[in-house]
């Protein structure tokens, strides 16, 4: 050494200087440890077995670095050692793996969950959509059947009952308490094999009324018949029962007690009725009354002739007289025209009881026909206005 001189530029420069490159590895490894506590910080890895073993090597390379063979540690060794550090944290990383998975499993279960229930959602509207369709479908059925129903109860309504052998079981006679027993009992046995019901009421004059069940009525803005509540009303129509006598007694009465002043009583009493006078005799009262006359006429014969007959037979003659009197039958035809003419009164005349009872029977027919002839005229109306210009049968 102490042959080379100092002053010679090419020892000087070309010799190495062991304690510089000692410091710039110190300064290496210092810079190295500081970049791997700042990688284990960043990744929160617990590195005091690193340190430990960096420092152990920091103190290696130290006392390594005094030497001039073992001091020198590859600065890629400390790097790859640097970075193989990061392994340690396998265990953070498979946690947060796991934590990753159970979020991922997790999820996946609530989706699932989140489907289970929206599909049992939907299953339940789906089965709420087919009981409310099943539902909405057998509430138009039955609706339908109930259109149906009332279309055939319309249609049965609407038949034209003309004929009275339908339309007379809707009828209702009530007999008078006063009426004569025999017509009451042959009347009723005539009413009911046409099924129609009788009744009786209290009445000191024999006025038979009638009544009807009724459980339609006429819509003349429909022009048909429709349903409606059942209930019984009373028909516009009383007939008046009257013997032929009695009749001609109320012809021949005085003012104020004759039958004009009986029919206004009726009327009074029946206003906005129809009122049937049913006189029952008055043929075989006219026949009496024509063989009345013709007794007095051949009695006023035989008055001129020679009287030959006993004082009982004249004081019995006389007394027949006086019971059996002619009354002039115009007047009793001046009623009856009187009675249709000027207080529009039907007038039927009858013979005995039994022909009494089939007109009952026959009249409780006819009313009951009314309201349906009254539609069968207003449809001919309708089809063929030039046919008719009025309904005759009003109801």
């Amino acid at each position: 050494m102490s042959a080379v001189p100092e002053s010679d530029p090419i020892v000087a420069t070309s010799s190495p200087d062991p304690f510089a490159d000692a410091a710039k590895r110190r300064e290496k490894n210092k810079q190295t440890t500081k970049v791997q506590q700042g990688y284990d910080e960043f990744f929160d890895i617990d590195s005091s077995p690193v340190k430990k073993r960096s420092g152990r090597g920091s103190n290696d390379a130290l006392s390594n670095a005094e030497s001039d063979s073992d001091d020198l540690l590859d600065l890629e060794a400390l790097t790859a050692r640097a970075v193989a550090k990061p392994s340690s944290g396998r265990s953070s990383k498979s946690a947060l793996a796991k934590f990753t998975s159970e979020r991922e499993k997790e999820k996946k279960a609530a989706e699932k969950a989140g489907k289970a229930k929206t599909k049992e959602a939907d299953k339940a509207r789906k089965a709420r959509e087919k009981e409310d369709e099943k539902d909405r479908k057998r509430l138009e059925k039955e609706k339908a059947a109930n259109e149906k129903k009332i279309q055939t109860e319309i249609a049965k309504l609407n038949t034209l009952k003309t004929d009275k052998k339908v339309s007379s079981p809707e009828m209702i006679v009530d007999f008078p308490s006063s009426l004569d027993p025999a017509l009451v009992g042959v009347s009723q046995g005539l009413l009911e094999p046409m099924n129609i019901e009788h009744s009786k009421w209290r009445s000191e004059e024999p006025i038979i009324r009638w009544r009807r069940k009724v459980d339609s009525v006429w819509n003349e803005d429909a022009r048909q018949f429709v349903p409606i509540s059942f209930h019984i009303k009373p028909e516009k129509h009383v007939m008046y029962h009257i013997t032929a006598q009695k009749f001609v007694e109320l012809v021949t009465s005085g003012e104020g007690s004759d039958l004009d002043a009986h029919v206004l009583s009726l009327k009074t009493q029946f206003e906005g009725y129809s009122i049937i006078y049913l006189i029952e005799g008055l043929l075989l009262w006219q026949r009496k009354n024509r063989n009345i006359k013709k007794r007095e006429f051949s009695e006023a014969l035989r008055s001129h002739a020679p009287d030959n007959r006993g004082p009982s037979a004249t004081q019995g003659t006389k007394r027949k007289r006086k019971v059996e009197e002619h009354v002039d039958e115009n007047i009793i035809e001046d009623a009856l025209l009187r009675l249709q003419v000027v207080h529009k009164v039907v007038i039927h005349n009858t013979n005995v009881v039994g022909e009494s009872a089939e007109w009952v029977l026959a009249f409780t027919q006819h009313i009951s026909t009314i309201p349906y002839k009254y539609v069968f005229s207003l449809s001919t109306f309708l089809a063929h206005p030039s046919v008719c210009h009025s309904f005759p049968y009003r109801y």
